[in-house]
């Protein structure tokens, strides 16, 4: 995984559709989270994701908010933020900037 001052970017890219793929993602997220106290996640260049994947995602901020971690989602694409306002993902949808 890199990153670019701290934004996490490589592990979001194209479509996020796998269970193989989302347990990666929220594996390494998981460990970001006790690692550091602020993760700034760059979703420029998601294409699409999964109900699945947002579920799994929702729980896994639910657990930084709980542990005090300051998460930013960045360049949201447009698309993706409907799904967000569509699926109602509050504390998701206030974490994007």
């Amino acid at each position: 995984m890199h990153t670019n001052n701290g934004i996490l970017a490589d592990l979001f890219q194209g479509k996020i559709t796998t269970e193989k793929q989302i347990k990666a993602i929220l594996d390494i997220l998981g460990k970001e989270i006790l690692d550091r106290k602020e993760i700034p996640i760059d979703f420029k260049n998601i294409k699409f994701i999964s109900v699945y994947f947002l579920e799994r995602f929702e729980q896994l901020i639910d657990r930084a908010i709980d542990l005090g971690v300051d998460v930013r989602i960045l360049n949201v694409q447009p698309n993706i933020y409907k799904v967000f306002q569509v699926a109602r993902v509050k504390k998701i949808l206030a974490i994007c900037v």
